[in-house]
C-alpha cells in the first residue's frame, strides 16, 4: 500500500459541529476523487472514531444527513473499500494538511 495523493480544501461551514463535518467533508470529498481517477481500492484512514462509525455502518439511521447519505452512495459503488480509525499521531500528513489549511484561510 502507498500513498496515492493528498489534497487541501478550504470550505467555509456556518452550523454544526466544524471539526466533524470537515472530516466527513474530507471524506466525501477523498472517496468522489477516488472514483473520478479510477481508484477501486480504496483503504481511508481518519483519526475521528465517530466518522469511522458512521462511514463504516452503511445501514445505520443515527445519521441520515445528506452528507453522510453521499458518502454511504460513495461506498456502495466502490468494489473495495476499507475504512480505519488510527490514532492522531499515526495520521501525521493529514494532521499536517489540516494545519495548511488553517494557515491558508
Amino acid at each position: 500500500m502507498s500513498w496515492v495523493v493528498g489534497y487541501l480544501v478550504s470550505r467555509v461551514i456556518l452550523v454544526g459541529p466544524l471539526c466533524f463535518l470537515a472530516e466527513l467533508w474530507a471524506v466525501c470529498d477523498g472517496l468522489r476523487y477516488a472514483w473520478e481517477a479510477s481508484f477501486r481500492r480504496i483503504v481511508l484512514e481518519t483519526d475521528n472514531k465517530e466518522v469511522a462509525s458512521i462511514c463504516n455502518d452503511l445501514s445505520s439511521t443515527f445519521n441520515r444527513s445528506a452528507l453522510v447519505l453521499m458518502i454511504h452512495d460513495l461506498l456502495r459503488w466502490s468494489r473495495y473499500v476499507q475504512i480505519y480509525q488510527v490514532c492522531r499521531e499515526r495520521n501525521s500528513i493529514a494532521d499536517k494538511l489540516a494545519r495548511m489549511g488553517r494557515q491558508h484561510t
